[in-house]
């Protein structure tokens, strides 16, 4: 089981799957360029986690710490759904 958590422009990957808590994130995504405002989880064959705040939208993945997705959005994106 993964666990994502935002702080500030810092968004980190924690597993779960061994029923302890970890020590460090499984990934460490790079700075946003904002403050995250939500994130977002789709799991499945993909497991993409989403983040978005200002200027846009981000997709990643439990496997890489670069993007797998952006889009750009004008402003403010406040949530996820």
């Amino acid at each position: 089981h993964y666990l994502a958590s935002a702080a500030g422009k810092h968004l980190r990957l924690w597993d779960f799957r061994d029923a302890q808590v970890p020590s460090q994130p499984l990934q460490s995504y790079p700075p946003q360029q904002a403050t995250i405002a939500d994130i977002g989880w789709k799991p499945g064959r993909e497991n993409l986690l989403a983040s978005c705040g200002y200027n846009g939208l981000s997709c990643w993945s439990p496997d890489s710490a670069v993007a797998v997705r952006e889009f750009e959005w004008k402003g403010s994106m406040l949530r996820l759904a």
